[in-house]
């Protein structure tokens, strides 16, 4: 993921009317949104937004692989192999 500056910071009201300047800024990475001086929301490009969701998709998932790897350390009986799950799998999908 590209590293971007600290981000642009505008005021809700400069977004009503300044709409068309600010999302083009978008492609320079991030514009913070303020109301009263503080930060209320942050404004990124689809793609960023694409990346960065697959990105915390793809973590989440080496977490819970993670997780299991250290259980199945800890409980080696926990472990079930390939066929027996995709028989269980097949199983229950004739059933449901």
């Amino acid at each position: 993921m590209a590293a971007y500056p600290i981000a642009k910071t505008v005021g809700v009201s400069a977004l009503r009317t300044r709409q068309k300047e600010i999302l083009n800024q978008l492609t320079e990475g991030p514009v913070v949104l303020s109301q009263h001086n503080q930060p209320t929301a942050v404004l990124v490009d689809v793609e960023l937004w694409n990346r960065l969701l697959e990105e915390l998709a793809d973590l989440q998932e080496a977490r819970i692989a993670t997780e299991r790897l250290a259980e199945a350390r800890r409980e080696p009986s926990s472990v079930q192999n390939l066929e027996d799950v995709e028989a269980e799998l097949a199983t229950q999908s004739r059933a449901g």
